[in-house]
């Protein structure tokens, strides 16, 4: 079958994009083809490590992060190009960062906005914009780079720790997750045919 040769297979080890693929399962990935926001891809973090994540920004978009009502962390982005913050609806999303403290290491931040901003202010861009009547620091994603996140965001590392990745370390593009070492060729067939979606 054509999908077998254009298409590359890479167990996955973790929890960082549950509840969307579990630890244990496995993704066909597509090398060298393009995405865009939403899209689960494959490539390297800055310490040459594979990485499994959703795209949530690209070059000269700006992201940040807020505390909802819930008590729990909304990713704010401005697209590029635009001026109006966007909450995004994230579905997806399993393990909402909370509220209270965040550890990170040995340092103690007294929040997960705190540790955003803080980690990465003399080393990256950011910019003040005012959102419900308040400054919020939002990261500049720079141009020819990608802002990847887990969808279990409480336990991925992702680009909220080591910042935007080069757009050229993402190397394919997910397009079906299997469970490991299953008979999963009526899976690829499903897909192959429309009658079944990323998982």
């Amino acid at each position: 079958m054509l999908f077998y040769l254009t298409h590359n297979y890479y167990n996955v080890d973790g929890t960082s994009m549950q509840p969307t693929i579990t630890d244990g399962q496995a993704v066909f990935v597509s090398m060298g083809e393009n995405y865009t926001y939403e899209d689960i891809v494959v490539g390297y973090n800055p310490s040459d490590i594979k990485i499994i994540k959703r795209v949530i920004g690209l070059g000269g978009d700006k992201i940040s992060y807020v505390l909802n009502n819930q008590g729990f962390y909304d990713t704010l982005i401005i697209y590029k190009n635009t001026s109006e913050v966007v909450v995004l609806q994230e579905s997806y999303v399993e393990n909402k960062i909370p509220s209270g403290q965040w550890v990170s290491g040995i340092t103690i931040y007294s929040s997960y906005y705190e540790f955003f901003v803080n980690k990465y202010e003399s080393r990256k861009t950011f910019e003040d914009i005012e959102y419900n009547n308040e400054l919020i620091k939002f990261l500049v994603i720079p141009e020819s780079s990608v802002y990847v996140l887990g969808d279990n965001r409480i336990a991925s590392i992702d680009c909220s720790t080591y910042g935007a990745i080069e757009s050229n370390s993402i190397t394919g593009k997910v397009h079906i997750a299997v469970q490991k070492e299953s008979f999963y060729f009526w899976d690829i067939l499903l897909y192959s045919f429309g009658l079944r979606g990323v998982v």
